[in-house]
């Protein structure tokens, strides 16, 4: 059985930080398995059981909602405690509210505008293109009727690395082979970001090729042997893009 902690829930007490406080809220609650509490459609079986968590969960929206708009929902709802129904107006309230809308406006002026070359950024190039990602899945929470495109983040995402020279030009090459191949240059963000420097994983294209890394390192590719065609493409193309091939090898995909 899991303990019940209320210090485990964070303190909300400023509106400009309350997507962050709702997703740890529901993480929290999650982690506590009283998200049933916050359920319309969940059917109570035991109403001792019921009455008991909900009396928990009053008191730590009780000490935790210190954000004037949310603190006097919940004494609106001091007599039932009905913790379902707090959550829901204070969600209504603050998914909706200027603060929320100020914070996204200023989230999409950010990843719209920066750019690594110019921004001084002092940690890794990848940990930029997946703070910027970041960012970007935030905003579509926060805004969902006005949430960026899966194109739209790709061609913003592109625009973050375009004055990097290792990296702007990794979205033209990969657009190159595809089109050299015949198939679709369509690339969705998850790809473009899986493509630039710090990302363990391999990114996969229909056509079976991998691109394992692509930094200020040689550019290494692996191709199946059906694909042994475009060897003299590809390196006419590594050529064109005046990078290295370290290694370029023809078998199973990894």
């Amino acid at each position: 059985m899991v303990k019940l902690n209320a210090r485990d829930f964070k303190i909300f007490l400023e509106s400009n930080n309350w997507d962050e406080h709702k997703e740890s809220f529901m993480i929290t609650l999650k982690a506590q398995n009283l998200t049933n509490l916050v359920n319309k459609s969940f059917v109570v079986i035991d109403k001792d059981l019921d009455a008991a968590q909900q009396k928990h969960l009053y008191k730590v929206m009780k000490d935790s909602f210190l954000r004037h708009e949310a603190k006097s929902i919940v004494k609106i709802h001091a007599s039932t405690k009905d913790a379902c129904a707090i959550w829901e107006q204070v969600c209504k309230t603050h998914d909706k509210s200027i603060a929320t809308s100020m914070n996204a406006d200023a989230i999409l002026a950010y990843v719209a505008g920066v750019q690594l070359h110019l921004c001084n950024w002092n940690k890794s190039q990848g940990k930029l293109v997946t703070h910027c990602k970041t960012q970007m899945n935030k905003f579509n929470k926060m805004c969902p009727e006005s949430r960026i495109s899966d194109e739209q983040s790709v061609q913003m995402s592109q625009n973050v690395v375009s004055g990097t020279p290792n990296l702007a030009n990794v979205l033209n090459l990969y657009r190159e082979l595809r089109k050299a191949a015949g198939h679709s240059i369509k690339i969705n963000f998850d790809e473009h970001v899986a493509f630039l420097p710090n990302k363990p994983k391999c990114v996969t294209t229909h056509m079976c090729l991998r691109v394992v890394t692509v930094a200020a390192v040689p550019l290494c590719m692996i191709l199946l042997k059906k694909d042994k065609n475009m060897r003299p493409t590809l390196m006419t193309l590594m050529r064109k893009e005046k990078l290295k091939l370290s290694s370029a090898t023809f078998g199973k995909p990894m």
